[in-house]
């Protein structure tokens, strides 16, 4: 009972311990807390960051057997590719995208049998500032699903975006 006793009485001091070393350690980003408050305000800030357009994803594809985790996974990797680069979404902009090829191995095949399985693709129509873009990509291998497919489909949309706004 007394081995108990010790043991909750030096799990709380060690907890204690490390809460105050934790306190008094300053951040590993270098980045230190200021009281001062001459940071410019957000309309400021706003008109410095790079904006691109929503991309609004539809299906457009008729031989394709539509799969409804894909439009979200194409959304979440095209936002974070976004923010990756330091920049923001517009509201008032738009970039249509229609999936107009899409074809999925069965996940069980892909592991089983990889390149032999075929290939997983996806392609994306893209119309923007009165441009059509394409965003294509695939996969042939046994350990990249879908998801890798619409993160890469969701880069190269970006990259094509991008061009487009630096000309």
């Amino acid at each position: 009972m007394n081995s108990r006793v010790i043991l909750i009485a030096a799990s709380l001091a060690f907890s204690q311990l490390c809460l105050v070393a934790h306190a008094q350690t300053p951040p590993e980003s270098g980045y230190t807390q200021s009281t001062e408050t001459n940071s410019p305000q957000p309309a400021a800030v706003e008109a410095k960051v790079n904006k691109m357009p929503q991309l609004v994803v539809k299906w457009a594809c008729d031989t394709c057997e539509v799969n409804e985790k894909v439009i979200p996974l194409l959304d979440k990797s095209y936002s974070n590719e976004v923010t990756k680069n330091g920049q923001v979404i517009a509201n008032d902009e738009i970039a249509e995208a229609v999936i107009v090829e899409f074809r999925q191995r069965n996940p069980a095949n892909r592991s089983l049998f990889g390149v032999f399985a075929g290939k997983d693709i996806l392609a994306l129509k893209i119309k923007y500032k009165g441009k059509e873009l394409l965003a294509r990509d695939y996969h042939a291998n046994a350990w990249q699903g879908m998801n890798a497919l619409c993160e890469s489909v969701a880069q190269i949309s970006y990259q094509k975006i991008a061009e487009l706004n630096a000309q």
